[in-house]
């Protein structure tokens, strides 16, 4: 587990500096439920995918 955990950490670094129209932004992050053995968890900003079918676009909630 501790090999998983120093993985996280990482890429939650290498997310955190980068900066790409393309590429998610991470808003939050913490351990649950244990703040200094639980799981890592990253809070993501919300996206609305679109996508072009046929020349008109449309957009998915994913959530609904």
């Amino acid at each position: 587990m501790a090999g998983i955990a120093v993985t996280g950490e990482l890429e939650l670094d290498i997310l955190r500096h980068l900066e790409h129209p393309n590429v998610v932004r991470v808003l939050g992050h913490g351990h649950w439920p244990d703040p200094e053995r639980g799981y890592l968890y990253l809070v993501m900003e919300y996206v609305v995918w679109v996508y072009v079918v046929m020349g008109a676009a449309s957009s998915v909630d994913v959530y609904t």
